[in-house]
């Protein structure tokens, strides 16, 4: 008799209520919504649909701003709620996700705000419009696969947070040419002073961090060797990079990542940036080059 699941998945809850609720990991939750086919953004229209009708029935004239304040959304989706006389009609498609990844004629852009678009846009012109990728070898808390593309069957991390991940010593005992594509996102934050008992940013508190910049380098080399070597011929590296400014001077870390791979013989197929929607770094005293506000996905050919 198959093992009855143990989640009983609640809409108007965040994933990680769900996951709390019924004692699994956000991992699973998450697993679950995308095996049941789950529209998440559909049950949030209907979710803040609900909130807005309640809050009228007990204050009858008020304001959209009232509203927004209130519920704590901006102006317009209150206007936009409010002006509804019927919950959102639920979509006819079968996507699960922001981005429709079954929309195979929306154009591939370089440029985007979303990185689920991104990786979706890779998968479909270098990937054989595969679902998702074969293996990621940073899956940290799983971020790439929140809006719809499926995780990887073979998910590790240095720092694995969970049981689906695996420790990245695992990968590199792994046979040559294991897969057809692999992608990482190694952190791009250095402070040779912070510790795990005291972290000053909040890039610092959402991702780990390297001690040096001589280790942030020798890191990407590393990684990218095991890369080239785990892959088979003509296999996808998809790897998240981004420049920063650090001591005084930038560092160009795309360019040394493209460097690199050529001298290990991998062949530079396209290079898509990410642009931030946030500031997540504070402003600094005195600005001396350009913020970095954006990110780069290079995509890699094995020959």
């Amino acid at each position: 008799m198959p093992q009855k699941s143990r989640i009983n998945y609640n809409p108007s809850l965040s994933i990680h209520e769900n996951a709390e609720r019924c004692g699994v990991t956000d991992a699973a939750i998450r697993k679950y919504i995308s095996e049941q086919g789950i529209d998440r953004r559909y049950d949030e229209q209907v979710k803040k649909y609900n909130a807005v009708r309640l809050y009228l029935q007990t204050h009858k004239e008020a304001k959209p701003s009232e509203v927004a304040k209130a519920l704590g959304m901006s102006l317009n989706t209150a206007k936009k709620y409010m002006a509804m006389e019927a919950p959102p009609a639920k979509p006819t498609t079968d996507k699960i996700s922001k981005v429709n990844l079954s929309k195979l004629s929306a154009p591939i852009k370089t440029v985007d705000k979303d990185q689920t678009a991104i990786l979706s846009g890779i998968l479909r012109l270098y990937c054989n419009n595969a679902p998702t990728f074969d293996c990621d070898l940073t899956t940290s808390e799983g971020v790439f696969y929140k809006y719809g593309i499926p995780r990887p069957t073979y998910c590790y991390d240095k720092y694995p947070v969970d049981e689906t991940v695996r420790q990245l010593e695992d990968a590199e005992l792994l046979p040559d040419n294991s897969f057809k594509s692999i992608v990482i996102d190694l952190p791009f934050i250095v402070d040779e002073y912070v510790d795990s008992k005291e972290v000053r940013s909040m890039m610092q508190k959402r991702f780990s961090h390297f001690s040096s910049n001589e280790e942030l380098y020798r890191t990407n080399s590393a990684m990218l060797s095991l890369v080239y070597r785990l892959l088979t011929a003509n296999g996808v590296l998809v790897m998240k990079t981004q420049d920063y400014w650090y001591k005084g001077k930038q560092e160009w870390v795309a360019l040394y990542v493209i460097e690199e791979a050529r001298k290990l013989g991998f062949e530079l197929l396209d290079q898509f940036l990410l642009i931030a929607k946030t500031k997540l770094l504070k402003q600094s005293y005195r600005q001396r080059c350009a913020r970095k506000m954006h990110s780069y996905f290079l995509v890699f050919r094995k020959p």
